[in-house]
Parts: structure tokens; C-alpha cells; sequence
């Protein structure tokens, strides 16, 4: 028996280029088209280069070993990261690093999933939290970092929050297991365009009923085509009906889905603001990138995504015109949110390629280069307190107000609300109940009953139950 507490997150999120990312845009409005989307398997590409000096695994004929990175990130967070992967490449010269852009989080596992099958996999995968589960759940895909954060090499599962980081460690026969190490944290926030929400009198909403109200008098009143837009990730089912109802979706042994009255009330609320235009549900494909398009022409005036969009965001603004300010998502019953982000997971082959990998992943949590460049760019939550604390995120926090107001968000975290028991792909059904109630208006209560019972199977079969 493999029992694992877990977080199915859904995001994005989680930045924005799709719940934490970008990508180049596409869009996609009915279930079928957006489950197809999510099994293409064609890699995309972008990438980095440079070399010189390190210490880690180098080849037997004295040539660097190379590592292929997959990722997730579009606009300026790729950007950043390619600058990132160069400053690596430049500072040794054992290992080489190449980054390719895959395209959004469902995209890049589903290519993974694709290449991994062919035998020839990347190296290093950045994931977003809800989708790393697609990977982790099969034994022998992914490495283990406890491999190497216990050999106290500079980097160790101590230096790391345990709020970003408990939801993957698991046990796999008889050893502790930790599948993935958190990259950029995240909640999801809510980014105004102050400028039109002044044009029209409206103030920016606390609560779900102000924000129906607010979008009511932006939309109605044409000053922009949709109210508020939120990317396509499971990670907005764990905010929606806690926030909304105040009431958990798993029941409290973590083995059922238990809220159908609080799904029902919550996606029917929802359903009636997409139906008047007051909500924007991004394309199954690059929906991060799409938002950003939208809030830049102003077609609407707020999205709810991720922390880790904050660079994009404050792009789209400055090429749009207009003010921009960061706030927290509407409150229901709670002000609760989900945490998320990005991952980066190492899979399992060649043991030198794997050292390689590793001297990377240090590197990236340990130099001013590496992740804190990356955090310090685009408004991601550090995974650790050294990042926090370093030069680059320290005078961040200090010039920066969005980034501040999008760092308090952090005190809205309530992990509790995805604790399910046992490790199991929920993110797929989750994600075809959505589908099925954002793009093709299909009942809630219906396809509630679909899901629940997809979920409850998954979860009875990870427990051995």
C-alpha cells in the first residue's frame, strides 16, 4: 500500500501563463477539443546556451554532460529563466544546460508522459503542482530528492517551507519519498485595471456579491467585454467551493469527495456569471497567455491567477495604459485560497545524468542567480527562507507594493482544503467536470455525481480499498 497525503492543486496558477505561466496563446471552448488539447504531445522550443567551469558529474571523455530542462514558462518569467539557465551554463563547465519551453503545465506533462514512453525524456521537468501528481503516481518515473538532500551537499528538506513542500513527500517501499522540490510558490490573486474600475465607479470587490455587482456595471454598462477572467487549471475547483461555502470538498479521512450542496451552489453561481459575460473561463491552451492579451486590451477589467504572473501583468499594464493593482480573491464564506506554483521534478535514468541534474538544482536554490533572480522577476513566493532573504527578493519586497500586497496573500493559505488521502491523479476528472460546466453549461449536479464518483474510485484504489 503507497499512502501519501497529497495536494491535487489545480493551476495555472499556477502565473500567469496558465495558473503560474505563460505560453503564446490558442483557444479552445468545448470539453472534447479541450481534452484533446491536454494529450497533444507537440514540444515547442526556446533555448539557452553558454558554458565554462562547476563541479559536478562530467562525461568520461571530459565533455560536458548535457541536461534538457522542460518548462512552462512564457513572456518575461521565460525570459528570466533562460537568463538564469545561461548564468548557470557560463559559471562551470562540466554540465550544460538546455531549456525548452513546452507550452503550458497540461501540455508539457503530456509531452513528458509521450517522450518518457519513447525513451527519451527530458532530465529536469518544471510541473505545475497539479499536474506533477500525472508523473509521480506511477512508481519509477521520478527520482527521489531525499536521494540528495540527505547527503547534506548545501541544500536540505529543513531549508525548505514545509507548507510548499510536505504535499509531495510520500513512502515507497518502506523509504521516505519526496517526488519533486517546490520552485515558484503561489496563491491566486485578484489584478485590477484601477484605471477602468475609476472610469466607471466601481470600487475593488472584498466579496463574490460585490464583485457580481462590479461586473455588472463594467460589462452592462460597456465599459469592457467580460468582468473578471481566470485561466483553465484544476486549481481553482480546491479555491472555488471552500472559499465560496466555507466547507472542505474532501470528506475528513481524505478517501471521498463530500460537498455536493456546496459544488452545486458554487458552480451554479458561476454558470450564471459566464452566462452574462461576467466571467471569462481561459481556453483549454495557452489561457495564461490569452488573459494576458485580454487585460491588456482591457476587454476585461480583473483575472483572478496566480502571484507568480505579477511581471506579466505589470507588462500587459504598462503596454495597456493603465493602473494596476493587486488585491486578494472575492471572499465567500472565508477569504481561504489554495497554495500552488511550479515544481521542478528530476526523473529517474543515468545515475551521471542525474548528478548533473542535481549540481544544477542546488545551484539554482543556493546562487542570487538562480531561483531568487527568478522569484525577485516575477512575484512568485520563495520555497525557502535563504530566498527570501536574498538581495535580489529582499529589495523586491522592499520597492515593490504589488508585490508586497501579492506576498500578504500568503496569510489566505489554507492547505487543509486539498488534503485527500492517498497518491492518485485527481487533477483529470477534475478537470473534465469543469470543462463540462464552464464550456458547455452542462448541470452542476450531474456532472458533480460524475466526478465524485471518479474521485472516490481513485482514491479507494490508491488505498487498496
Amino acid at each position: 500500500m503507497n499512502k501519501r497525503i497529497m495536494a491535487a492543486t489545480l493551476s495555472a496558477a499556477m502565473a500567469l501563463g496558465l495558473t503560474a505561466c505563460g505560453g503564446a496563446g490558442g483557444s479552445t471552448t468545448t470539453a472534447a477539443k479541450t481534452e484533446a488539447a491536454k494529450t497533444t504531445a507537440a514540444a515547442a522550443s526556446t533555448t539557452t546556451a553558454a558554458t565554462t567551469k562547476a563541479d559536478a558529474a562530467q562525461s568520461s571523455d571530459g565533455s560536458a554532460v548535457e541536461i534538457n530542462f522542460w518548462h512552462s514558462m512564457g513572456g518575461k518569467n521565460g525570459e528570466v529563466l533562460a537568463q538564469i539557465v545561461d548564468s548557470y551554463n557560463a559559471s562551470q563547465s562540466k554540465v550544460h544546460v538546455t531549456a525548452i519551453y513546452q507550452g503550458d503545465y497540461y501540455t508539457s506533462i503530456a509531452n513528458a508522459q509521450t517522450a518518457i514512453a519513447a525513451g527519451n525524456g527530458p532530465d529536469l521537468i518544471q510541473s505545475g503542482t497539479g499536474q506533477v501528481f500525472l508523473l509521480s503516481s506511477t512508481e519509477g518515473i521520478v527520482a527521489n530528492m531525499y536521494d540528495y538532500l540527505d547527503k547534506n551537499d548545501g541544500l536540505s528538506r529543513d531549508d525548505f517551507y514545509n507548507s510548499f513542500t510536505y504535499m509531495y513527500e510520500s513512502d515507497q517501499n518502506g523509504k521516505k519519498f519526496l517526488s519533486c522540490l517546490p520552485m515558484g510558490s503561489s496563491t491566486p490573486v485578484l489584478y485590477c485595471n484601477k484605471t477602468l474600475l475609476d472610469k466607471a465607479g466601481v470600487s475593488i470587490p472584498k466579496t463574490w456579491d460585490e464583485m457580481k455587482e462590479a461586473c455588472a456595471t463594467l460589462v452592462d454598462g460597456g465599459y469592457c467585454d467580460y468582468g473578471f477572467a481566470q485561466p483553465r487549471d484544476s486549481w481553482y475547483f480546491w479555491m472555488a467551493i471552500p472559499n465560496f461555502t466555507g466547507k472542505e470538498a474532501f470528506s475528513s479521512d481524505g478517501l471521498k469527495l463530500d460537498c455536493k450542496d456546496e459544488a452545486v451552489k458554487t458552480y451554479t453561481f458561476a454558470q450564471d456569471l459566464i452566462k452574462k459575460n461576467y466571467m471569462y473561463p481561459g481556453p483549454a491552451s495557452e489561457g495564461g497567455a490569452t488573459i494576458n492579451q485580454m487585460m491588456q486590451s482591457q476587454q476585461c477589467a480583473f483575472c483572478i491567477n496566480s502571484v507568480g504572473g505579477l511581471k506579466n501583468q505589470e507588462t500587459a499594464a504598462e503596454a495597456g495604459g493603465f493602473e494596476l493593482v493587486v488585491s486578494d480573491v472575492p471572499a465567500g464564506a472565508t477569504k481561504d485560497v489554495p497554495s500552488g506554483g511550479n515544481v521542478l521534478v528530476m526523473l529517474e535514468g543515468d545515475q551521471k545524468k542525474k548528478d548533473a541534474t542535481w549540481d544544477f538544482l542546488k545551484w539554482m536554490y543556493t546562487s542570487d542567480d538562480g531561483i531568487a533572480k527568478f522569484i525577485a522577476n516575477s512575484g512568485y513566493f520563495a520555497p525557502t527562507e535563504a530566498v527570501k532573504n536574498s538581495k535580489p527578493v529582499a529589495e523586491k519586497l522592499a520597492n515593490d507594493e504589488n508585490y508586497k500586497r501579492a506576498y500578504s496573500a500568503i496569510d489566505n493559505v489554507n492547505s487543509n482544503y486539498y488534503m485527500v488521502n492517498g497518491s492518485s491523479n485527481l487533477s483529470t476528472p477534475i478537470m473534465t467536470f469543469m470543462d463540462a460546466v464552464f464550456y458547455d453549461l452542462e448541470d452542476p449536479a450531474a456532472q458533480y455525481d460524475v466526478l465524485k464518483e471518479a474521485c472516490d474510485e481513485a482514491l479507494a484504489e490508491a488505498n487498496d480499498k
